[in-house]
């Protein structure tokens, strides 16, 4: 939702739909990503069956709305009302992406071409839609012994938060939660420690803190100080035995 209260919507390959709140509907096509030819550590991705689609949404400033197209093997920045580009090459996959109080735009992405590479935090200028910035977040989606399970992109006006969930294999199936914090302008993170029941989904609330649900979570909302780090179950957002909390709205 941009600024103005209009939601766009990805809609599958490179069509958004965006609804004005007097219900009118206007459509726009996003270009393709750099075309390439799949690797994967040196080797050719036989299976691969490519095509650039719409994978993020942010909002900017002055009504612009930014999408992020991938297709396997570069993405692409793209002003949908400006028609602005920038090519984000390598990254040939995007995860989410938010915009900071800054206006710089945020996005998990991650290069798929190395079985070694981990999921990047990348820092886009607005204006140019150059790479400003890469975070290493540390969470390798190809470990052997587990796969990416979920993922968040958070701000507050403080900090950009990721929140990454990963799943170990059967039979033990156990999800382990990575949350970390990259303060506004900072060059790098801190993992704030959360254990392995803290929940799926993470949001932010207008009070600055995070909250974690869903999942192993089950019925019950951690709350995160996003200035301390420290991490409690709120007791008013507790629902009842046996449910699990799939929203949360502060």
């Amino acid at each position: 939702m941009d600024g103005l209260g209009t939601i766009f919507e990805a809609r599958g390959g490179l069509s958004v739909v965006a609804t004005h709140t007097d219900g009118s509907l206007v459509t726009y096509d996003a270009p393709p990503a750099a075309a390439g030819e799949p690797t994967l550590d040196g080797g050719p991705l036989k299976t691969y069956v490519g095509g650039s689609s719409v994978r993020a949404l942010a909002p900017g400033t002055n009504g612009e709305v930014f999408a992020f197209v991938s297709n396997g093997v570069n993405s692409l920045v793209v002003g949908l009302i400006s028609r602005r580009e920038g090519a984000l090459l390598k990254y040939g996959v995007i995860l989410d992406a938010a915009t900071a109080d800054t206006g710089q735009l945020e996005a998990l992405a991650y290069d798929p071409s190395l079985s070694t590479n981990d999921i990047q935090l990348v820092t886009v200028d607005p204006v140019s839609l150059h790479v400003t910035q890469t975070i290493d977040t540390g969470v390798n989606p190809r470990v052997q012994d587990a796969h990416l399970q979920t993922h968040s992109l958070v701000i507050t006006k403080a900090a950009v938060f990721v929140y990454i969930v990963t799943q170990s294999m059967p039979p033990a199936a156990t999800q382990t939660s990575r949350l970390i914090k990259v303060p506004i302008g900072s060059p790098s993170g801190s993992l704030i420690p959360t254990g392995v029941t803290a929940g799926l989904e993470a949001t932010a609330g207008a009070d600055g803190r995070i909250y974690l649900y869903d999942g192993p979570a089950r019925n019950q909302v951690f709350v995160v100080d996003s200035t301390t780090g420290s991490m409690a179950v709120d007791p008013d957002l507790t629902a009842p035995n046996g449910t699990f909390v799939r929203a949360v709205f502060v």
